[in-house]
């Protein structure tokens, strides 16, 4: 780089972006004498080094600072914040480490910030002070933690990538009710738990949605129908459950679905065939019965159902076997087994019951006859007083009997 550029003091625009220039980033501390720089260019380079503490008496006019593309380390320093009038701020495909800095919540004016691959750990809660940011690319970091509450206040966000970090605890509603986000909603390869809130339904305009391989669980919720300007959809590699909902029918401009690597039952919808899809992968879960031959389903190079063995039928080229009329009437009747079953066991359970009362009323009835044939204490008298039973006998029995029937002998 050249050493004199500090001295080009109305220098407004520097772009060296996407050549081979091998120096220490350091230069820019020469750079703070060009208090009318407002946009500053060397991405695509092979500047090495650590960011000076100088970058924070850049010209306060700066607009573009983008560092992309080098093989530039450290850590971001916390004096950034001062250049409060940054509209983009970029530092992908370094090697950048460590706590992005709070003061980076002091960029109002700030709509792309990129700092994807590289290192950095974790996020300031700061980041939800950016309120004109469109763009958010955070994804192949080793970044830990919740995601933070706070970017629900980013009411302009058109692009968030959290993807390929170390992110765990549930999707905050917060930024699941982000309606603006519109170009994609990316939070695949953490660890993320729960279900998918049913808010999804909000992001009306999102193009792609991607929260594949996580840890989440439950079935895949029917807002998702709400998503109608949506073409890509990633949900594999998930705990997901249930059958493949049929909400999904109504997202007619999706070109790529992928459900793999789930707990999905049921048969594959017909519906499928209808969707403008390109590309579909369903494998590895728990689906049965009849393979449609529509849409992309006749193209078995465009689809994926591998790792499970009771499909039946579809094109040729798929290698599954020929379905019989059982498995053919699968697909027809498969919403039916459910109630099925709850009707079954309300029978059975209706039927145990009844025939419980029936033989604890034939027990009563059994019960009432046999204490009416038994003599009562009166009738054994009045068959001594007429009969010759001797003082003995009578003594025994008399011993025999209940106190209260002693009590009552007096009166007869």
């Amino acid at each position: 780089m050249p050493k004199d550029l500090g001295g080009l003091l109305s220098l407004q625009v520097m772009n060296f972006a996407a050549n081979q220039l091998e120096d220490d980033i350091f230069f820019i501390s020469s750079l703070t004498n060009c208090t009318k720089l407002k946009i500053l260019l060397v991405e695509g380079n092979l500047l090495k080094g650590s960011l000076p503490n100088s970058v924070a008496n850049l010209s306060i006019d700066l607009r573009f600072l983008v560092l992309g593309e080098n093989q530039l380390h450290g850590s971001i320093p916390s004096g950034i914040g001062n250049l409060l009038n940054l509209t983009v701020f970029v530092l992908a495909y370094n090697y950048f480490s460590g706590h992005v800095p709070d003061t980076i919540g002091r960029f109002h004016k700030l709509n792309k910030l990129d700092l994807q691959m590289n290192k950095f750990t974790k996020l300031p809660s700061s980041l939800g002070n950016l309120s004109a940011l469109n763009s958010l690319y955070l994804g192949q970091n080793n970044i830990r933690g919740s995601i933070p509450l706070s970017l629900g206040n980013c009411q302009q966000l058109l692009a968030l990538d959290l993807s390929h970090n170390n992110l765990y605890g549930l999707i905050p509603l917060e930024i699941m009710t982000l309606s603006s986000i519109s170009i994609s909603f990316k939070l695949g390869y953490n660890s993320l738990t729960g279900s998918l809130p049913s808010e999804v339904g909000y992001l009306k305009n999102l193009a792609e949605f991607d929260v594949s391989n996580n840890r989440l669980s439950g079935s895949i919720p029917n807002s998702l129908s709400g998503c109608l300007s949506l073409e890509v959809l990633h949900l594999e590699g998930n705990s997901f459950e249930g059958e493949i909902p049929q909400s999904l029918s109504k997202l007619r401009g999706l070109r790529e679905l992928d459900l793999s690597r789930n707990n999905l039952t049921g048969f594959i919808p017909s519906y499928i065939g209808e969707l403008a899809l390109e590309k579909l992968n369903l494998s590895f879960n728990m689906l049965y019965g009849e393979v449609p031959t529509q849409g992309v389903l006749r193209n078995a190079s465009a689809i994926s159902i591998v790792g499970m063995d009771n499909l039946c039928g579809g094109v040729a080229d798929l290698n599954l076997p020929p379905c019989s009329s059982s498995m053919s009437k699968t697909n027809k009747l498969s919403y039916k087994p459910k109630i099925i079953l709850y009707v079954v066991v309300a029978l059975m359970i209706s039927s145990t019951l009844a025939i419980s009362l029936f033989m604890f009323r034939r027990r009563q009835r059994v019960s009432r006859k046999k204490d009416s044939s038994k003599p009562s204490f009166e009738d054994q008298i009045l068959r001594v007083s007429t009969t010759n039973m001797s003082s003995n006998n009578l003594r025994n029995m008399l011993l025999q009997q209940p106190i209260e029937n002693l009590v009552s002998l007096k009166y007869l």
